[in-house]
């Protein structure tokens, strides 16, 4: 792995730079703050994180899982705005959605067979941590989860272990539940690549290498994460396009 390639003042500058870029028309957080800096914007959002979960954390759990290999901003979304306007919020609600493959596709506008399958185990696994936990509250029983979950050994864990959860999903969960960590997708891999110019071969490394490049700036891994995220959503955009395959969504 290689991450030492620079030393701390050039890591330094690079984060700069990137943190005072304004956020452009596709980075992830422009609709929230239009007009703000990637380092503004992500200081604000870093802050306040996990508080979709702590209100209404089927939502956020929801989130996650409808995002795998999805565009969050285009397809995910606007589905998860229109959810927030409802009453939908604990984990009973969504066993309730999910009750049967119909029931789910028409509630999320999606047709996604294996993202049900992955909700149905997850809420499986919720329940044999709640036989373990003396907190029965929904946020603070994956909050406890997110905390202790270990990201070299993700696919030993009760969640992580599901058909489907990548380690990119395992650690979406973990930071939606409040975990200071970092998803290793493709724009923070992009980042780390082209800005830092790090030889990096797998996902962990990419995960070790952003939380040493916190801790170099002072800051949260989550931060350093949307830095990036929006960085490489905003300005890698043309280049790439996110060709990314939407056959599943239902045409409105």
């Amino acid at each position: 792995m290689v991450i030492n390639s620079l030393n701390e003042s050039e890591i330094k500058e690079i984060v700069k730079k990137l943190e005072n870029k304004k956020l452009t028309l596709t980075s992830h957080l422009y609709k929230r703050f239009p007009g703000k800096s990637i380092g503004e914007a992500s200081e604000i959002f870093a802050n306040k994180y996990s508080a979709d979960a702590r209100e209404k954390p089927a939502l956020a759990l929801l989130a996650v899982v409808l995002s795998i290999h999805r565009n969050y901003t285009k397809i995910v979304e606007p589905r998860i705005d229109r959810i927030r306007q409802t009453a939908f919020c604990t984990f009973v609600d969504l066993k309730e959605k999910t009750k049967n493959i119909e029931t789910f596709t028409n509630f999320c506008e999606m047709r996604a067979p294996e993202k049900y399958n992955i909700i149905i185990s997850i809420l499986a696994a919720i329940d044999k941590l709640k036989e373990h936990n003396a907190e029965d509250d929904d946020f603070e029983v994956l909050h406890e989860w997110a905390e202790e979950a270990d990201f070299r050994n993700h696919e030993k864990d009760i969640i992580g272990s599901i058909n489907g959860v990548g380690l990119a999903t395992f650690q979406h969960l973990r930071m939606n539940f409040g975990a200071d960590t970092v998803k290793p997708d493709q724009r923070v891999k992009e980042v780390l690549k082209r800005e830092f110019r790090f030889n990096l071969s797998n996902d962990i490394e990419n995960i070790v290498a952003v939380k040493r490049i916190a801790e170099v700036m002072c800051k949260s891994a989550l931060y350093i994460d949307q830095v990036f995220v929006n960085y490489g959503s905003g300005y890698y955009f043309k280049e790439n396009n996110d060709n990314i395959n939407n056959d599943d969504s239902l045409k409105e």
